[in-house]
């Protein structure tokens, strides 16, 4: 059975979403950055074992500028969102990192040129909606410390450097192999974080927290694929509105990991995100032939 690009994207977001529980605990014992290191090196492991599966031809010049331009747009989300994580309680850290769909989605039509349907624009609402109850919520209820709008603004920047990756992802996931992509986003980052790494208060971890940096490494890595296997097949105004899902992902992490029960607003919040995120999966498929190109086989 054929997944569709929107179950497909919102997995990925189910599963990076499974990182920011992992990443909060890790931050109490290790610097963000060596955090953010391991993160890329654990996807640089899959990221080789990948291509080395699939054997995609060697990129050009303009992949080349392209791709290693977004990796380092994508090592300053990470590391802008870690470091919002240590800060924050997770729930308000998710909350603030998901404000990138509404970036996403008005880059899409300002830079793409995309078209919004009004399913779309109609889930776009319900997403802002649900996204501003809970941001609204989380953020009257942190203690109004220069630490917590330290952690808010960093929480931000994340969110854009992030949208704009996405979009740039949607404008070379039509050009180039995803394995290509993925193998740029994540060893750009650990060739960039090498270095500042050590030299920045470097800790080395036991067994245990070596495993767990593992499988933080794999889970972004997986998620990535996934998303950008979605976001090669439909357009990026389309998928936006899904990755409102992630916050409904963090109340239940949060829930799981730290016993966190969320309020009645979180949950009409979370029930707005995810009736946004029906309303695009019920959307006839969409061909992506266009300007951009076609989508490429990732063998």
């Amino acid at each position: 059975m054929k997944i569709s690009p929107v179950t497909q994207a919102i997995l990925a977001m189910a599963i990076l979403c499974l990182m920011d529980p992992l990443v909060k605990s890790l931050a109490t014992r290790y610097p963000v950055i060596e955090i953010a290191f391991f993160r890329f090196a654990g996807g640089l492991l899959i990221s080789v074992l990948l291509t080395l599966y699939f054997r995609p031809a060697w990129p050009d010049k303009k992949s080349f500028i392209t791709n290693g331009a977004r990796s380092i747009l994508v090592a300053i989300s990470v590391l802008t969102l870690f470091y919002s994580l240590k800060l924050l309680p997770l729930a308000t850290a998710v909350a603030v990192s998901f404000i990138s769909p509404v970036f996403i989605v008005f880059l899409a039509v300002l830079v793409l040129g995309e078209r919004l349907t009004l399913r779309i624009i109609l889930a776009l609402v319900l997403g802002v909606f649900g996204l501003f109850m809970i941001l609204g919520n989380s953020i009257l209820g942190v203690e109004s410390s220069s630490v917590s709008w330290i952690g808010v603004a960093v929480g931000v920047v994340s969110a854009l450097a992030y949208a704009v990756s996405m979009v740039i992802l949607r404008l070379r996931a039509t050009q180039d192999p995803i394995v290509t992509i993925i193998i740029f986003q994540n060893f750009t980052p650990t060739l960039l974080l090498l270095i500042p790494c050590l030299i920045l208060g470097w800790v080395t971890p036991d067994f245990k927290d070596f495993l767990v940096f593992l499988c933080v490494g794999f889970l972004g890595a997986f998620g990535h694929f996934l998303l950008a296997q979605a976001f090669s097949q439909v357009s990026a105004s389309k998928l936006g509105p899904v990755e409102y899902t992630a916050l409904v992902w963090g109340v239940f992490y949060g829930y799981i990991f730290f016993d966190e029960w969320p309020q009645v607003i979180t949950i009409i919040g979370a029930a707005a995100i995810l009736l946004g995120a029906i309303t695009l999966n019920h959307t006839s498929p969409e061909s992506v032939s266009s300007n951009l190109g076609t989508t490429d086989d990732p063998h």
